[in-house]
């Protein structure tokens, strides 16, 4: 639907070129019957009808068409300044928003390169422990075994001192041909 507004404006356009066809039509008029004769000077009667025309003309065509196209033109501008005020206004606001999430991912790498930090940190303790642990049963497992070989090697020495004696003895005897 059209607005109040809207038809007041399209009759005053439709007036204003019913005017101007009727004025048209005087003018062609006007003009067959200078056609008759070279006129070098206007006649005082057609420029004061022309005159009057056009300043019959004036405020309609002012009224009409003019300020009515004035109002749009500068409704538009009102609308797109308003428009690129917005977009200026998003423009800071998204640049702000921008450098605040930038900021939150620079602390988020922070923290997590502290994490990682930290878990290669336990990870390298744990391993020097259970390095450590595992040197130290090394250790034990080691003295253990030399513990064992000492052993079982002043158990071999005994047995073959008890064999060597008793060797010596057997060959003492055989040597000097009675027992000892």
């Amino acid at each position: 639907m059209a607005t109040q507004k809207e038809v007041t404006l399209r009759r005053g356009v439709l007036r204003t070129f019913w005017f101007l066809g009727a004025v048209a039509l005087t003018g062609w008029a006007a003009e067959a019957r200078a056609a008759d004769a070279l006129n070098l000077f206007p006649d005082p009667l057609a420029v004061a009808i022309n005159v009057v025309v056009f300043l019959l003309l004036i405020y309609p065509t002012s009224r009409f068409l003019l300020r009515p196209l004035v109002r749009t033109l500068e409704e538009r501008e009102r609308r797109t300044e308003g428009a690129l005020r917005s977009m200026d206004a998003l423009l800071g606001e998204t640049a702000q928003l921008r450098q605040t999430l930038e900021a939150r991912l620079d602390e988020a790498r922070e923290r997590a390169q502290a994490q990682r930090a930290a878990v290669l940190q336990e990870g390298e303790e744990e391993q020097r422990r259970e390095l450590t642990d595992a040197r130290e049963h090394a250790a034990r497992k080691l003295e253990e075994a030399r513990a064992e070989m000492a052993a079982e090697l002043d158990a071999a020495r005994q047995t073959l001192r008890a064999e060597a004696e008793s060797l010596s003895r057997e060959l003492a005897s055989k040597v000097l041909g009675r027992s000892l």
